[in-house]
């Protein structure tokens, strides 16, 4: 019961003062994006640039599994569905890309 009274207390604490501040406080775009198709496209670069990031590693990993299966079956297996699944992972990065530029070129015309 303390704790969440210690809790609650802090909490209060911490937003109080920005209640104060609500007036002259300004929040700025962190996307930078003046338009819908502008965030689309900032969503649509991240979810491209973190698949572009791990798609490599889930390779190396799924390699890792193949080399040291030994011939076990399951390992291969496991590795082959890695990989399977990394590569449907890029190809849905890559539609993402296209989908986005497909509805953009549609929004502005």
């Amino acid at each position: 019961m303390k704790v969440k009274t210690l809790l609650l207390i802090g909490l209060v604490l911490i937003v109080l003062p920005l209640i104060g501040l609500a007036d002259t406080l300004e929040l700025e775009n962190p996307l930078q994006a003046g338009s819908f198709s502008d965030i689309l496209e900032a969503i649509a670069n991240f979810i491209f640039t973190m698949a572009l990031l791990i798609a490599p590693i889930m390779i190396l990993v799924s390699a890792f599994y193949f080399v040291t299966s030994a011939g076990i079956e399951e390992r291969i297996k496991k590795a082959k569905n890695i990989l399977t699944y990394t590569i449907i992972g890029i190809v849905c990065a890559v539609l993402v890309i296209a989908f986005v530029n497909l509805i953009s070129t549609v929004i502005t015309g």
